[in-house]
């Protein structure tokens, strides 16, 4: 059983790890992570939290942002993890991608840790009260792989076959998880069929790129499809691009309710960092937090009283008004 700290029982962390994608489910005994981030933020969270078993990791795709924090894990080799599932990808060549599935294929072989190669559309897994289920890609998209075209001839990336989950708790969904979800890949999750409303949206892409030129159609198709009370983007402050104003902007015009939050800063909102220190971040390891970059930082959100978040709006609101002198999320 993991010692975890009692602030994140039942609680989803969406963690701060500069430019990447890195959560923590914490339901009941279990422990679960989607996607590792690209550097050793994972795995500094996971210490201080003193977490020294996973039961599941999950890689939405292959890209180094979302997977480098695993072979970190893996190599410093102070948590046991039973399971890592991913989809393949023949078109990575990346060094990176290469050794985590050596290592991982190593592990396989040797019993410690089972390596699956398939996340599909439907596909569910229980942790505590939580159940991940997977809303795309299709069997379809995962056979013909990146590299290759769909039949409409649009080109499969490794983006195209992002794993998208869903998390829910008995019948009331917490969270969509869309990894780096492109335009080829949403539609092919909505011919599927599957629920992807959520009240919390982690955002595809960190907020960039979608993958085509109709950026406002997918925005508001995706929000009108998710209806989420809270939209999360992870983003590294020093990432000019991201989040993408225009995505922004549609998705205040699609979801004019909807909070947004930023783990860390972007420089379309603020040119410089602030000099002061911050007082509504959350106690949780932040990349951002040592220098300054964190606008929400690591975000708790209560599996109890979905979408209870932390950092709360209120304090969060002074913080913006603060720090940002031209925040996207207020327009």
């Amino acid at each position: 059983m993991n010692d975890c700290a009692e602030r994140l029982r039942e609680t989803l962390a969406v963690l701060d790890v500069g430019h990447g994608s890195s959560a923590v489910l914490f339901s009941g005994d279990d422990v679960a992570v989607f996607d590792t981030g690209p550097g050793s933020g994972l795995l500094e969270f996971l210490d201080d939290q003193n977490v020294r078993h996973i039961k599941t990791v999950f890689v939405s795709h292959a890209d180094r942002d979302h997977i480098r924090g695993l072979v970190g894990l893996l190599t410093e080799n102070f948590v046991e993890v039973d399971r890592v599932v991913l989809n393949t990808d023949s078109s990575k060549g990346s060094a990176v991608w290469d050794d985590l599935l050596y290592e991982l294929d190593a592990r396989h072989r040797a019993g410690t840790t089972t390596f699956d190669t398939t996340i599909r559309a439907g596909d569910s897994e229980v942790f505590g009260t939580v159940t991940a289920t997977a809303a795309g890609p299709s069997t379809y998209l995962t056979a013909r792989g990146p590299g290759s075209t769909d039949r409409s001839g649009r080109t499969i990336t490794s983006n195209s076959i992002s794993a998208v989950i869903r998390l829910t708790v008995g019948a009331s969904p917490i969270a969509l998880l869309t990894g780096d979800l492109d335009v080829v890949g949403f539609e092919n999750l909505l011919s599927v069929g599957g629920a992807i409303d959520a009240p919390v949206l982690v955002f595809p892409h960190h907020g960039g790129g979608v993958g085509g030129s109709n950026v406002a159609g997918f925005v508001t198709k995706l929000v009108k499809s998710a209806r989420p009370r809270v939209v999360l983007f992870s983003i590294g402050r020093r990432r000019k691009g991201t989040p993408n104003s225009q995505v922004v902007r549609y998705l205040r015009e699609a979801e004019p309710a909807a909070r947004i939050v930023c783990t860390q800063l972007s420089q379309h909102c603020a040119k410089v960092r602030p000099t002061f220190t911050p007082t509504h971040l959350s106690p949780a390891f932040a990349r951002g937090r040592r220098d300054g970059a964190c606008c929400g930082g690591t975000i708790l959100i209560s599996l109890r009283d979905a979408p209870g978040i932390m950092p709360d709006s209120a304090n969060h609101l002074k913080f913006i008004r603060k720090a940002a002198e031209t925040p996207l999320c207020m327009g």
